[in-house]
């Protein structure tokens, strides 16, 4: 439990920067043709790649280039049902999910392939409107995205822009 606890904390820190990301999350890729995957793992690699960080900058997130493979091993696992499968609609959701960013988002060619693993996983239309169009969280995505749910009346609210401010 240690090292999955490890894992997740790492994967919630979304200031460090991009680099030490994208070596994390490799890591954690090379694990996704290995079945049984540990629990853990598709949540953080999810968390790790994130094209929309929860609260951290989007100058942290990892290159679209360094996703994509991920996208790909991920697309092409043969998912049990049950937990593996609900932590891969998690993991393919965060790393396929439209940011409007055209420099974040992943190449357009690859969202049909995910939203075919997702609607073959069981997603709803909630888990797939974020990979086909951009969306603002709602708060169970985010007590999903952060673990545990949010206390009663707190939000998670973007901020001000410094230049703007």
């Amino acid at each position: 439990h240690e090292v999955a606890e490890m894992w997740r904390c790492a994967a919630s820190l979304e200031r460090i920067n991009a680099e030490l990301k994208a070596s994390l999350g490799q890591s954690l890729a090379r694990e996704l043709p290995r079945p049984p995957l540990a629990g853990h793992v598709l949540w953080c690699l999810g968390r790790l790649g994130a094209r929309v960080p929860l609260y951290g900058p989007a100058n942290t997130t990892v290159p679209r280039e360094t996703v994509e493979p991920w996208l790909n091993t991920l697309i092409a696992r043969d998912d049990a049902p049950g937990r593996e499968s609900i932590d891969a609609l998690f993991a393919l959701g965060q790393l396929g999910r439209v940011s409007g960013d055209r420099a974040r988002d992943i190449d357009p060619d690859q969202r049909p392939r995910i939203l075919d693993k997702m609607t073959a996983l069981g997603g709803s239309d909630d888990d797939l409107r974020p990979v086909r169009e951009y969306t603002e969280r709602e708060s169970a995505e985010q007590g999903v995205a952060l673990g545990d749910a949010l206390p009663v009346g707190l939000r998670l609210i973007r901020e001000p822009d410094q230049a703007g401010a």
